[in-house]
């Protein structure tokens, strides 16, 4: 099915939950509506159910948890939309009532959302990344704290990418190879890969066009194994890119 028909078919069910007075129902599916229209590229769209969503489980007070992840999903939407300063606000706020409450995998999720108002925020150099560098060093001792390596992987990238945006390349690929160490330890083949482009471009930017060949090949052979088609292609590419950079050298 389209996405269209997807949404048709959600939208049905929001209105039988509505007409059956099954308000948590109806919140998670505005939650799950948000979520595929961000990932298909339609925050404007995904915002008001992001909004509802959230205001559905908070009225609700449907645990802590879900109001995270449905806090989370407002601030991706509104930084998407260019709307920083509120999604700043937002995510602050719930970063600081997850401080508050002592959960650290809501206050990680949360640091996580305002790393990424920073980092989208960045290119319109508007972002703090001093603010973003210092949610990530919590979040990365929060998931240590509670033993996520995945998690942690994630967090510890993210400091790879803030350090990136400030050309500390040599911080960056030291961030870029431990949380692709830490995927790779758990067994998270295609995380790592997708990690790992980050090296090829530090690698380029850098004039390491034989390393960054390399790597891109590594990232290549990753997602041919592991059957993702659309990923392979555009590591691909990548491949074809750094062969050329090297030509040109």
């Amino acid at each position: 099915e389209s996405v269209e028909e997807g949404l048709g078919h959600a939208q049905r069910a929001l209105q039988l939950w509505r007409e059956a007075g099954a308000k948590r129902a109806e919140a998670q599916d505005l939650h799950h509506v948000a979520g595929v229209l961000l990932a298909h590229g339609r925050p404007r769209e995904a915002l008001p159910y992001a909004k509802q969503a959230l205001d559905a489980v908070e009225a609700l007070d449907y645990g802590k948890g879900w109001q995270a992840e449905c806090r989370s999903k407002v601030v991706e939407a509104l930084s998407q939309v260019y709307d920083w300063r509120e999604a700043r606000r937002l995510a602050w706020e719930g970063v600081v009532a997850s401080r508050s409450s002592g959960n650290k995998r809501n206050l990680v999720l949360l640091l996580d959302s305002l790393i990424h108002v920073h980092l989208d925020a960045a290119a319109q150099r508007k972002g703090s990344m001093a603010e973003a560098m210092a949610a990530a060093e919590e979040a990365v001792a929060a998931c240590r704290e509670f033993g996520d390596r995945k998690w942690e992987a994630n967090q510890v990238f993210n400091m790879a990418q803030i350090h990136f945006r400030q050309q500390r390349w040599q911080d960056a690929e030291a961030c870029a190879q431990e949380a692709a160490k830490l995927d790779e330890d758990i067994g998270e083949e295609v995380d790592r890969a997708v990690k790992l482009e980050l090296l090829v471009d530090i690698h380029c930017e850098c004039s390491r066009h034989d390393k960054a060949l390399m790597v891109a090949q590594e990232i290549r052979e990753a997602f041919r194994k592991r059957g993702e088609r659309q990923r392979e292609a555009q590591s691909c590419l990548n491949v074809a890119q750094c062969h050329m950079m090297l030509e040109d050298v």
